[in-house]
């Protein structure tokens, strides 16, 4: 049984995030049924973003940076769109405003701030350290791919190792900072009970389903329509009549991206996360029987649930090694932050993107100093 825990990452949310992490961002909707519009375009006004917008002691945050990290929100924005199972897949994504910029760039202050006080504390990685991060990222992704990534996002290799340099730095500040802070049995039960009134530790109704999809849009021509239904009745019939492994057939012949590979299969998957047609057949199938064609949305389908697992309250023994992570890593980010109160006054700070209300004309802004914020609070446990 897999537990899954809500987690954010203040620390490092804007590090990684929105340099390095962001290469990597999956643009398919959890059905894997489409990919979203791509992103809009960057937040207007952008003559007027300087060459540098903000300096934090001797590190600079380029304009171009800026721009990356604000193309790479509305990126992570419209993938967070696509999981919405009520998200309309020919609606173009929402933009950026000149608030969301302001809220990226104080993100980017902040974790360029850690790393300050990384340098000041005189913390450092090995190269090898350095190596063994960027070849695990590196291997995430197809090898012929990573290259056209990185030009993508307008990086090199050396500018990529340099962003995983600066997030193992301030990790181990972090780690530094906080390897005395812990939680005891006490508290990780009260975490527990706390999640279980909240309601955290219901476990949903889920399956495990196999489905094979041939792409032509409910509203498109009569023509792609009509061939879809063609090819997924081959498909099925590929699996009924020939007996053929439905695997193998998705592999070969679906148009679902995201699924294919894996022979059609999503795993785990809970109500409220696949399309009304989908979800319908999904809790209502047999077991182990091919379903007849159906349509969504996206196009034809046929599938097959392999097996389902009733809405469960977790337990404290099923669940205590995680909610004790999650309890030591909300202590440590509580330290952490508490810590920064004080130490970012130490700091040289200054925004040189005018704001809002000064974009018309001004070229620098009034110093001001990011805060530790009390809505993003873990650090996660390894380089991403």
């Amino acid at each position: 049984m897999r537990i899954r825990f809500e987690t954010k990452s203040w620390m490092l949310s804007f590090v990684l995030g929105v340099s390095c992490l962001a290469l990597f961002l999956p643009l398919r909707a959890f059905s894997g049924e489409t990919e979203p519009p791509p992103a809009p375009a960057a937040v207007e006004q952008q003559p007027q973003i300087p060459p540098i917008v903000a300096k934090v002691e001797d590190e600079v945050i380029t304009g171009e940076e800026f721009q990356q990290a604000m193309f790479n929100a509305m990126r992570m924005k419209a993938a967070q769109s696509a999981r919405d199972p009520n998200h309309d897949p020919n609606q173009p994504p929402e933009g950026l405003d000149r608030d969301d910029a302001e809220r990226v760039l104080q993100s980017m202050i902040r974790s360029k701030a850690i790393y300050a006080l990384a340098k000041k504390a005189e913390t450092t990685v090995s190269d090898e350290e350095v190596n063994e991060a960027f070849e695990k990222a590196k291997a995430r992704i197809p090898a012929e791919q990573f290259g056209e990534i990185l030009k993508d996002r307008g990086m090199t290799e050396t500018d990529f190792k340099g962003k995983l340099r600066e997030q193992l730095v301030s990790q181990k500040f972090f780690e530094e900072k906080t390897k005395d802070v812990s939680v005891s049995e006490e508290e990780v039960k009260k975490a527990y009970e706390e999640l279980k009134a909240a309601g955290r530790m219901e476990k949903p109704e889920t399956a495990n389903v196999s489905h094979i999809l041939i792409l032509a849009p409910k509203d498109g021509p009569e023509e792609d329509v009509a061939k879809a239904k063609k090819d997924i009745d081959a498909a099925r019939e590929r699996v009924v009549t020939k007996k053929e492994d439905f695997a193998e057939v998705a592999k070969e012949v679906s148009q679902d991206k995201s699924s294919a590979p894996r022979g059609g299969l999503y795993e785990d998957v809970p109500r409220g996360r696949m399309v009304p047609e989908f979800e319908q057949r999904m809790f209502e199938l047999p077991l182990d029987e091919v379903s007849e064609p159906f349509q969504t949305q996206y196009g034809w389908h046929i599938m097959k649930v392999h097996s389902r697992e009733a809405a469960a309250t977790l337990t404290y023994d099923e669940v205590k090694d995680n909610v004790r992570r999650a309890a030591e890593n909300k202590a440590k980010g509580d330290a952490f932050r508490e810590y920064l109160t004080t130490a970012l006054d130490s700091l040289k700070i200054e925004i040189l993107l005018p704001k809002k209300e000064e974009a018309a004309g001004a070229t620098e802004a009034p110093v001001e100093k990011p805060k530790a914020s009390s809505e993003e609070t873990e650090l996660p446990e390894e380089p991403s």
